[in-house]
């Protein structure tokens, strides 16, 4: 899906546009795929700072430079992960609100994530 230039109408190339049916589920799908991200990112987050923790308390107890390293790379590797899954979420959702928003119409008011259910 993509958003282009909607002002004309039919965006070629557009697949919302060429089958507006299908955007709404395309739409619940890419948000429930962000949302696998996000908690994958999450949970990413809370095992780096456990480490980070543990890499601490090393320190402390005077423990030898290979386990502070190791503890520190550890730490390192799994909150750059929990950022490139944050980041994807962020990117996904952001692609799918810029096809809702250029496909109103389409969504319609009753079902829009994006600017909240009309009452």
């Amino acid at each position: 899906m993509t958003a282009g230039s909607h002002e004309r109408g039919t965006v070629r190339g557009c697949l919302a546009c060429a089958d507006p049916g299908q955007l709404l589920a395309w739409l619940a799908s890419e948000r429930a795929k962000a949302d696998e991200h996000a908690a994958r990112a999450t949970t990413l987050r809370a095992a780096g700072e456990e480490t980070g923790q543990r890499h601490l308390a090393a320190v402390i107890a005077g423990e030898g430079w290979k386990t502070l390293v190791a503890l520190q790379q550890e730490h390192l590797r799994l909150c750059g992960e929990s950022n490139a899954y944050a980041q994807r979420a962020l990117i996904i959702r952001g692609h799918a609100d810029l096809v809702e928003a250029a496909h109103p119409q389409a969504v319609g008011p009753q079902q829009s994530a994006l600017f909240g259910a009309a009452s």
